[in-house]
């Protein structure tokens, strides 16, 4: 793993930082080391929150590869015993979210006009179930994991094959929130879009907890002998996973994890990656769903 200490929205050094950790789960997992330390940053200029840690390829591809799969989900639960096999087979399957996802979605592009759309790529979209039904009569999906497409969607698996200049409409659902450089990855989106009118549909969880544990010295000692201590660790993890899914708070004796999403946005960080990638914002908009409170975000090529 690597580390950053600047912005990789905007490249500001400054701003507000908090000790945190290696989640268990993805140091064993990932990274294939012991938990070690990193930072929690909130850019000065921007507002965007992101871990000092970057995952190098290898890393990725191990994190990736079999995602939500048995061994994914063996390492997880026995770090974070919280986490059952039932939420790990249905997320991002459960058909009452999806529906409501799908749902949203036609309603949020309807109501800025999205609607002749013919070629359709979700970008990291799983087996595609989160394309609507009646959006695109070319559909597509680019992942890389080993999940089989659903009936109707064409997977591509090599991002060598995406055809530059030819989508009328990419989604981009729940990803740039993992995405070591999202700027970069919204540069490489914005190019497969059609130039004459073609659209980006992102969306990411809004994740601005409030954070009451320590920012100091004393807070690195506290983390670094709790990371030798692996039931104490547990319990910490517990309660601040808990807190901050209930509460909104990570709390005293509590500790932010780098985890999945390394990138936490917020409406102006969030329009200045795509700004920065040379895109147009046309809309943004709140959302609380079943599956969470979300930001989407429309955007078009600049031509």
């Amino acid at each position: 793993m690597k580390t950053i200490s600047q912005c990789p929205v905007c490249g500001c050094g400054e701003g507000r930082r908090w000790p945190s950790l290696v989640a268990p789960f993805i140091a064993t997992f990932a990274l294939e080391s012991s938990i070690s330390p990193c930072s929690l940053l909130e850019c000065k200029r921007c507002g965007l929150r992101y871990f000092s840690g970057r995952f190098e390829p290898d890393e990725l591809n191990r994190l990736y590869r079999d995602y939500r799969g048995g061994p994914y989900f063996r390492i997880r639960h026995r770090f974070e015993p919280w986490y059952s096999e039932r939420h790990n087979q249905g997320t991002g399957h459960d058909p009452k979210v999806v529906a409501q996802r799908n749902a949203y979605l036609s309603a949020f592009l309807k109501h800025h006009k999205v609607e002749a759309t013919e070629r359709v790529l979700d970008f990291g979209g799983d087996s595609g179930q989160f394309i609507p039904e009646g959006i695109g009569t070319s559909r597509h999906v680019f992942e890389v994991s080993a999940a089989a497409p659903i009936h109707g969607v064409t997977k591509i698996s090599d991002e060598g094959a995406l055809e530059p200049g030819s989508y009328d409409l990419i989604l981009l659902n729940h990803v740039l929130e993992h995405a070591n450089d999202p700027v970069e990855l919204l540069q490489r989106l914005a190019t497969l879009l059609r130039p004459d009118g073609g659209a980006l549909y992102v969306e990411v969880p809004h994740e601005r907890y409030r954070i009451w544990s320590g920012k100091g010295a004393l807070q690195k000692r506290y983390l670094a002998w709790l990371s030798r201590h692996g039931t104490l660790l547990r319990l910490a993890d517990f309660l601040s996973t808990s807190c901050r899914v209930a509460l909104g708070i990570v709390p005293p004796l509590g500790f932010p994890k780098l985890h999945e999403h390394i990138n936490l946005f917020d409406e102006t960080s969030l329009r200045m990656a795509c700004g920065r990638a040379g895109m147009l914002v046309e809309a943004c908009a709140f959302a609380t769903r079943q599956d969470g409170r979300v930001i989407s975000l429309l955007a078009k090529r600049k031509t």
